[in-house]
C-alpha cells in the first residue's frame, strides 16, 4: 500500500492449533514515511472459529520504532486494543481482513512449499545489500550465506545470500551484477528452526 512519501506492508502470522491452549495470531503492519521513518505495528491475540469467517480478538498491541532497518526497534506505546476485533475470511487465494485498529484490508497469500521457508518482503536495497521484513523471522535459526530465492515482480532468481537477522529484518546479499526490485517483492528463506511469536 502507498502512502503519502511513504509505504505501508502487512504481515499475518498464525499459530497452529494447540490441545489446551487454542489457536493464536499475530498481525503486524511495517511502514515507513520520510517524517515518522520506520514503524511496525505488533497485534498478538487469539483466534476464535466462527464458521465461514474467523475472528481475531487482540490482547497486546504494541507500536515500535527506529530510524533505519538495520536496527532493533524501539517500543514507544502500548494501547488498550481488546475492544478492536477483526474477522477474516479467504476468497479465491485473498485474505480479508476486516476493520479493527486499521481500516478494512486485502492481503495476498503467500505461495509457501513446505514449513521450513519463511517468506519476507522486501523494504529497501542499496547496492548489493537488500533489506527484507517478516516478523515471523523474529528467533529462527538460518545457516550464514543460504541460499535465498526471491519471486520478484520483475524477474526471478536465486542470487541472494543470507547474512543475518535484525529483529524482524533480514538482511541479503544481490550476488547479481544488477538489481531493480520492488517495495513489497518476496525473498524465501530456508531456515533450520522457527520458534514461535518470539
Amino acid at each position: 500500500r502507498s502512502l503519502p512519501e511513504g509505504f505501508s506492508l502487512y504481515a499475518l502470522n498464525l499459530k497452529q492449533k494447540q490441545p489446551q491452549n487454542g489457536s493464536f495470531f499475530r498481525l503486524s503492519r511495517f511502514s515507513y514515511n520520510r517524517f515518522r521513518l520506520y514503524e511496525e505495528w505488533r497485534i498478538e491475540g487469539v483466534i476464535e472459529e466462527g464458521g465461514k469467517e474467523w475472528n481475531l480478538k487482540p490482547e497486546s498491541c504494541r507500536l515500535y520504532s527506529n530510524k533505519s532497518p538495520e536496527k532493533t526497534w524501539v517500543l514507544i506505546r502500548v494501547i488498550d486494543c481488546e475492544h478492536n476485533p477483526y474477522t477474516f475470511n479467504i476468497k479465491n487465494g485473498i485474505l480479508i481482513l476486516k476493520p479493527g485498529l486499521f481500516s478494512e484490508r486485502t492481503l495476498s497469500l503467500f505461495p509457501q512449499e513446505n514449513n521450513s521457508q519463511i517468506p519476507l518482503q522486501i523494504i529497501k536495497w542499496k547496492e548489493s545489500t537488500v533489506y527484507a521484513w517478516n516478523p515471523a523471522i523474529r528467533g529462527i535459526k538460518a545457516r550464514k550465506s543460504t541460499k535465498a530465492f526471491s519471486f520478484c515482480k520483475s524477474s526471478e532468481n536465486n542470487n541472494f545470500k543470507f547474512i543475518e537477522t535484525l529483529d524482524s529484518t533480514a538482511l541479503f546479499f544481490f550476488e547479481g551484477k544488477e538489481i531493480s526490485p520492488e517495495i513489497g517483492d518476496l525473498i524465501y528463506i530456508q531456515v533450520i528452526k522457527k520458534s514461535d511469536f518470539p
